[in-house]
Parts: structure tokens; C-alpha cells; sequence
């Protein structure tokens, strides 16, 4: 497995088998962006944490009601899913902050209930303890690259 953490002019590679803790790259990738915030490096370019194998030419479209229902979703956490997959895929974005998530979600039409948004920061925990989301910094996440993968095969079909 091979991840890269590019963020600007600074690139970082991991490479191996398993990485023995997803921790350390989360707590890596966190350092790096406001490192890279507090040198005033900013500029329009996201950071990306990507795993390299998974670039393909897939262009994945439409609204996140549209890829709700091709992923069937029927609760919070996979409606949360549906909507990073549009920000991510749709709108090219690779970090993604939680009123995003709730705008998009609210844009499903029938797959949205209100509660969800309360329950949103729990989803947001549950999806990051089950290893579908991670937290890159405090209220920014992104979709993890086996979460990106899966996705892939599912909106691609």
C-alpha cells in the first residue's frame, strides 16, 4: 500500500504493507497542514491524501439524492458517505468540513430525515472509527483511500 500526503511543494510518501498505525498518518497529515497553514504557504491548490494506485479516469457524477440511491442508503452514516462521494468525486474536493456534509445531505430529498442533523458529528465518529472517514485536522475529513476504492466499484457499475 502506498499513500502521499502532497500539500503544496511538500510531498510526503509512506509506503508498505499495512501501516501499523492509521493514527500516525492522520496525526502526520494534521501537522503538515497547519504547518503548511502557519508558514502562510496557503494557496487555491487542496491538500490531498491519496492513495496512488487508486487514480483512475472514473468520472463519477451526479447529485448526491442520485448516488444515495445507488448506494441504497437508508441511515445517517450512509447518507454522510453519499454526500463526501459528491463533494470528493463530483466537486473534485478532497477535504471536507461537516457543513458540506449537512448541506449536501439535505440536498437528498428523500433519503434526508431532520434528525440526521443533529446526529451528524456521531455519524462523523462512527464512519472514522470503522475506518471509512478520517479527521486530517479538527472539523476537516476526508474519505479514506479503501472508502474511495469501494465507492469506485459501486458508482462505477
Amino acid at each position: 500500500m502506498k499513500f502521499r500526503l502532497r500539500i503544496g511543494p511538500v510531498e510526503i510518501e509512506i509506503e508498505g504493507d499495512e501501516i501499523a498505525d492509521k493514527r500516525d498518518v492522520l496525526e502526520l497529515a494534521s501537522a503538515a497542514a497547519e504547518l503548511y497553514k502557519e508558514k502562510g504557504l496557503v494557496n487555491d491548490q487542496p491538500a490531498s491524501l491519496v492513495e496512488s494506485t487508486e487514480r483512475t479516469k472514473l468520472r463519477i457524477q451526479g447529485s448526491t439524492a442520485s448516488i444515495a440511491s445507488r448506494l441504497n442508503c437508508i441511515s445517517g452514516p450512509e447518507l454522510v458517505i453519499a454526500a463526501a462521494a459528491r463533494i470528493t468525486f463530483v466537486d473534485g474536493e478532497e477535504w471536507i468540513e461537516p457543513h458540506q456534509l449537512l448541506s449536501e445531505m439535505k440536498q437528498a430529498g428523500a433519503h434526508y430525515e431532520a434528525s440526521y442533523q443533529a446526529e451528524l458529528r456521531k455519524d462523523i465518529e462512527e464512519l472514522i472509527d470503522t475506518g471509512k472517514l478520517i479527521e486530517v485536522s479538527p472539523n476537516l475529513f476526508a474519505l479514506t483511500a479503501t472508502m474511495r476504492r469501494e465507492l469506485h466499484r459501486a458508482l462505477a457499475e
